[in-house]
């Protein structure tokens, strides 16, 4: 499953309870389904805009690139 991948219609963020609008970025963490700006206060959003995990600066794909 590619992460994040675009939100189904009625999705809503499991950290602030917003609604995330069909076709927008929603994260799978083990913190739930969070919307782009909980993904990226959380630390699980790289400056790419891909899944990456709290603690490290990048996700993979950009790791490999350093």
């Amino acid at each position: 499953m590619a992460n994040p991948m675009p939100a189904f219609k009625g999705s809503v963020c499991d950290s602030c309870d917003s609604q995330i609008d069909e076709g927008d970025d929603v994260y799978f963490s083990d913190a739930g389904k969070l919307c782009s700006e909980c993904a990226n206060d959380g630390g699980y959003a790289c400056e790419c805009g891909n899944f990456k995990k709290p603690g490290f600066d990048f996700c993979y794909d950009c790791n490999k690139l350093i």
